[in-house]
């Protein structure tokens, strides 16, 4: 297997689908991809164009930092979040959710609180939202962000519930309440699965 680092980047950048191999390859050059990520980052953030060689770059690459726990990305990544619907999206399509949550576990290191702080944000977008909010509740079921301060955040959250259209914030709220295991705030799941968010449900689903 190639394992010269202009190489390896080649194969990602030109690859429809990159085996795990591939990445877990990248993952000793961590420290030198984090530069070259952050000016694809930049870039983006800024409203350039990147060539469907830098997406694929980019794209996997944070998932190679995230692996490597490098915390060189963290600053950087905390600003994608910040963009709009539309920047996060186009680069990972409908996986916003579960790479925002992905990504961010594996580069938040200790800034946990910065990561709540930022769920509550009334501009953050709803998909980015939710995937802080799953990642928050991993944290929180391992124990390193008080289970006290996650509640408080689900009630703060569920009083944004006006600033989407679409519902988005009562399936975060509800994801919280599910993924924490806070049953105390079951009487707050109950009255979200009696909402229009909610119709399609049935007794089976909210048991499950």
């Amino acid at each position: 297997m190639t394992t010269d680092i202009e190489d390896l980047i080649k194969d990602i950048g030109n690859a429809d689908r990159v085996p795990d191999a591939a990445l877990g390859a990248l993952l000793p050059y961590a420290a030198e991809l984090t530069p070259r990520l952050e000016a694809l980052a930049r870039r983006r953030m800024e409203g350039d164009w990147l060539y469907s060689t830098e997406d694929n770059l980019l794209f996997y690459g944070l998932f190679v930092l995230a692996a490597a726990r490098e915390p060189r990305f963290w600053p950087i990544w905390l600003e994608m979040l910040k963009v709009s619907d539309d920047g996060l999206e186009s680069l990972f399509g409908d996986g916003v959710i579960m790479s925002v949550r992905a990504i961010t576990l594996g580069l938040v290191g200790n800034d946990v609180e910065v990561v709540a702080d930022l769920s509550s944000s009334v501009d953050l977008a709803s998909d980015v939202r939710a995937g802080l909010v799953e990642a928050l509740a991993r944290l929180t079921c391992e124990g390193k962000y008080p289970r006290e301060n996650f509640v408080a955040l689900i009630d703060r959250i569920a009083t944004l519930e006006g600033t989407d259209n679409d519902d988005r914030c009562k399936w975060c709220v509800e994801e919280a309440i599910v993924l924490g295991g806070i049953g105390e705030r079951a009487h707050l799941l109950d009255s979200l699965w009696r909402t229009d968010a909610f119709s399609i449900w049935n007794d089976a689903d909210k048991a499950e």
